[in-house]
């Protein structure tokens, strides 16, 4: 009986602990330096003109546009960043770089489209973390995507699905929309 009550206890203080983790998380986006915002600013401009190329599943020329993202993510100055955040920068960052380096002779519309799907992830979590830009970015799901389904944003509220491109440019939903900071 002791040891049921034991073992009880335990669940219990793990359920509270997990609670008072799910308050500490902010529910807003961290305040981060205007250079900062600036430069991931300039890397979604770039991951939207990405976003074109993927849909017209132009191989050449979204092997320039992900050159250009790398190098502006590289970029991004993260000075004035807490701890936390440099990390959780640089894993994004490194997950970008990362998939547009593979991204440099893509041989296929699919594997362009598998890259862009990693980036897109990476972008979103972004998003999540550190906010909204000065235009809203809406997020949309598409169910076939990759055979598995996936997410892209967008700075258009019409759909474009980059994975699917002409054939079936309008299959996704809106999921969130990410509001323009004043």
């Amino acid at each position: 009986m002791m040891y049921q009550s034991t073992i009880f206890r335990s669940l219990l203080i793990m359920v509270m602990l997990g609670s008072l983790a799910l308050i500490a998380r902010p529910d807003k986006p961290a305040a981060v330096p205007a250079e900062f915002k600036s430069g991931i600013t300039q890397a979604v401009q770039l991951y939207f003109e990405l976003e074109k190329t993927v849909f017209d599943a132009d191989l050449e020329q979204a092997a320039a546009k992900a050159k250009e993202l790398s190098q502006a993510v590289a970029a991004v100055s993260t000075e004035g960043l807490n701890e936390e955040l440099q990390a959780e920068w640089k894993e994004q960052a490194q997950k970008i770089r990362e998939a547009t380096g593979r991204l440099s002779s893509p041989e296929e519309a699919d594997s362009l489209r598998g890259e862009f799907l990693n980036i897109s992830n990476a972008f979103i979590d972004i998003l999540k973390h550190f906010g909204p830009l000065d235009k809203p970015v809406y997020l949309y799901h598409c169910p076939m995507a990759m055979n598995t389904g996936g997410h892209w944003l967008s700075k258009d509220k019409d759909i474009a699905n980059p994975y699917l491109g002409k054939e079936m440019s309008g299959c996704g939903t809106l999921v969130e929309t990410y509001e323009a900071q004043n």
